[in-house]
């Protein structure tokens, strides 16, 4: 999947450009020099024309995907205190000329004393846009301008409550926090088509500063109105050694970033899209993995607390996380229906790891008080709206009509 991220980055000195460091260089140089921009593909395991666009005149990222149907442009503001009248949202870019260093493959725009870097990561399509403090700023206070974002939804992910902790849920400190981005109607994929997965666009993880000795404190992250504003410790800030780097993070996934571990049953609700009615549930898929060893999973879809269809056979799942797909009996879907699709552990003591986001309106699957996990028969299961626990689940589906076979997925994700 796509991944953009925002993270520390560190310059080159005292290099000599001999013509083996120029050749040197140029294996180093990711861009594509498009005139008015750089240009960076993206690997994607469904390949839609994703790229990342650097700007030349100013320090801006801009990120597109859906075939262009999406591109959300981040760009760091130079950090100032507010004046009087005024707020952080007036623009303040970061608008000299982007300058590449030898041998580096990142893109620095410096204004007094702070700079901001852009560059591609080691790690597959991963992305830093930091600030870099070379003194102490006379603000605490960290923004980015984000366009392209007005018709997606900012999910704030907060800490987790014991009781969801004494269910197994863990939310890493950098999920703790941050923000899992939906758009706020496109969702599902019929082959052929976009395909919008859950909905999810990116994610935007948990900020950090960090000085020049490596002392780290987390700072805090809002978002409003296309500003996304990192607000770090003033007292840390006095006391830090410079330079600084203030990191967050951009990801792009379907996958959700907080897990659940335990012998529990699970899922969510969504509604078939209005092309579905007279197709066939082929398969039901689960990312996650076993918390440690391995096991097995079913599944079967409900509308509603009415049973429908389960799994034909269970699926072994191991500690490497990923899709897992449970083939199901036929089960021939309606059209603009609520279903829930479940799934749980089938196979003893064995603990599996889920992941979801927190969203809005999702419902999660209650197995509180049942006396043992269902086979795809039993029809023992209650739902609840009341949790806002959006899993990473989805199942496919075939048309039945005569002539070719056109086939399709029906993404499960928030309403």
């Amino acid at each position: 999947m796509n991944k953009w991220i925002i993270g520390a980055t560190l310059a080159l000195a005292g290099v000599t450009a001999t013509g083996g460091t120029i050749a040197a260089d140029r294996a180093q140089d990711p861009y594509i020099d498009k005139g008015t921009h750089y240009e960076l593909s993206v690997e994607s395991d469904i390949a839609q024309d994703e790229k990342v666009l650097i700007a030349k005149d100013r320090a801006a990222m801009t990120l597109t995907g859906w075939r262009g149907e999406y591109a959300i442009t981040i760009t760091p503001q130079i950090p100032t205190a507010p004046t009087f009248g005024s707020d952080r949202a007036i623009d303040r870019p970061f608008t000299t000329a982007a300058n590449r260093p030898l041998l580096s493959k990142k893109m620095e725009y410096r204004a007094g004393d702070v700079t901001a870097f852009i560059e591609p990561r080691e790690a597959e399509n991963e992305f830093d846009i930091d600030f870099t403090l070379h003194s102490k700023p006379d603000t605490n206070v960290f923004t980015y301008k984000i366009e392209g974002a007005d018709d997606f939804d900012f999910f704030y992910q907060s800490a987790l409550t014991a009781e969801e902790v004494a269910e197994g849920a863990e939310r890493p400190e950098n999920v703790i926090g941050s923000y899992a981005v939906y758009h706020k109607t496109k969702a599902n994929h019929r082959i052929g088509s976009t395909n919008y997965g859950t909905g999810k666009a990116f994610h935007i993880y948990r900020p950090k500063a960090i000085d020049a000795n490596g002392a780290e404190e987390w700072c805090s992250l809002a978002y409003e109105d296309g500003t996304l504003s990192v607000e770090c410790s003033e007292k840390w800030l006095e006391t830090a050694v410079y330079p600084v780097v203030v990191d967050p993070t951009f990801g792009n996934t379907a996958i959700g970033g907080t897990t659940q571990n335990g012998n529990v049953m699970t899922g969510r609700t969504a509604t078939s899209p209005s092309d579905a009615g007279g197709t066939n549930l082929d398969s039901i898929h689960v990312y996650g993995s076993a918390f440690s060893g391995s096991g097995h999973i079913a599944a079967a879809l409900y509308s509603t607390n009415t049973f429908q269809v389960g799994h034909s056979a269970t699926v072994n799942v191991t500690t490497s996380a990923g899709w897992h797909t449970v083939t199901t009996n036929t089960y021939s879907l309606s059209a603009s229906t609520a279903y829930n699709l479940i799934t749980w552990p089938n196979s003893g003591a064995y603990v599996h790891r889920y992941y979801y986001d927190t969203e809005t309106n999702v419902s999660r699957i209650d197995s509180a008080g049942l006396p043992t996990w269902p086979n795809w028969t039993d029809g023992a299961v209650t739902f609840t709206t009341t949790v806002d626990n959006g899993y990473s689940i989805y199942a496919t589906y075939t048309t039945t009509a005569a002539g070719p076979k056109d086939s399709g997925i029906i993404w499960f994700s928030d309403e």
